[in-house]
């Protein structure tokens, strides 16, 4: 693991960044002898993205510390590297950080429906999709995947909220086994990991080389990585290498407990509850947050982090 990596180099006396010495934590270091340099790994944190394509069923994956915002930037630029084209084809509700770039790139967003018969494919620059949506729906990306393709049109995926896909086959499928070219996943949003944290994938395809996809990433990454932040992509992902499935499984039957006895929206993602007007007020006075509220629908976000006592006092409080 990267935790035992960086405290088998030995820092003893660190005159090196950064400026706690240690003292907050000894492996928030700096690219010092032996540590790597996430621009361009060769060593212990080439280990830890190796690992994680294999995890991710991907070619080549990549360690983001600006979540998924980073890889967004990174694979929507990726695309401009290769043609030079100017619309950008996504579906509705994109995050924020997809119109920003395109506004910073002087690319054209164009929120499309899914009448793919409608679109010029031979004007796309790229598609970038979300998938899954914020309250866990999937959709067919497949079709606009291979009618893409056909157009040598690279497909992107913001899938920023199906970390936890590659872990469990009752799951929906990865974008990597799906086709895209690449992804992004934000594994702090639903993985053991902290806030920032995120992976980006590159598919076996011939439109986004490995390089390509590093510069792109160069470009927008800070030249600061947080070690204590890679350390827990590398752990977390770990976790959910050795007990994911069976945590999952855990999780999809205490979802469905909750979900048959309440009134609820059903979604893609089974670990997502999407519930149709609960009692906040009794939750929020129990100690119970949701993730998000849209109209009369309330989404709660578990992971496999949560606990049987977790799902009790829920079950409780939703009477």
């Amino acid at each position: 693991m990267l935790k035992d990596d960086i405290l088998a180099l030995n820092i003893k006396h660190s005159f090196a960044m950064p400026g706690h010495k240690g003292k907050f934590s000894d492996i928030d270091i700096t690219e010092v002898t032996g540590a790597d340099d996430l621009r361009e790994p060769i060593g212990i944190l080439k280990k830890v993205e190796d690992n994680l394509a294999v995890a991710f069923k991907a070619k080549k994956s990549y360690m983001s510390v600006q979540g998924s915002t980073l890889g967004n930037f990174a694979m929507i630029y990726s695309a401009t590297m290769i043609s030079n084209k100017k619309k950008v084809f996504t579906n509705e509700n994109p995050h924020i950080s997809i119109a920003n770039i395109c506004k910073i790139l002087g690319l054209e967003l164009i929120i499309m429906n899914y009448e793919l018969s409608i679109i010029n494919y031979d004007e796309a620059l790229c598609f970038i999709l979300t998938y899954p949506t914020y309250f866990g729906e999937c959709f067919d990306m497949e079709n606009i995947i291979n009618k893409a393709h056909t157009a040598d049109v690279p497909v992107f995926i913001d899938n920023a909220h199906g970390a936890h896909f590659a872990f469990n086959d009752k799951l929906p499928k990865t974008p990597m086994e799906l086709g895209a070219d690449a992804s992004v996943t934000s594994v702090h949003k639903t993985l053991p990991c902290l806030g920032q944290t995120a992976v980006i994938n590159l598919n076996h395809n011939l439109f986004i080389s490995e390089k390509i996809m590093r510069d792109a990433i160069n470009i927008f990454q800070t030249t600061s990585p947080s070690y204590m932040l890679m350390n827990i992509i590398d752990s977390g992902v770990r976790y959910m290498q050795e007990e994911g499935e069976e945590r999952l499984d855990w999780l999809i039957d205490r979802c469905d407990r909750i979900r048959e006895k309440h009134l609820h929206m059903q979604t893609s993602d089974a670990t997502k509850i999407v519930l149709i007007n609960p009692n906040l007020d009794r939750l929020h006075n129990a100690g119970i947050y949701e993730e998000r509220i849209e109209g009369n629908k309330v989404l709660f976000l578990p992971s496999v982090m949560n606990t049987d006592e977790d799902f009790e006092a829920l079950e409780e409080n939703l009477l």
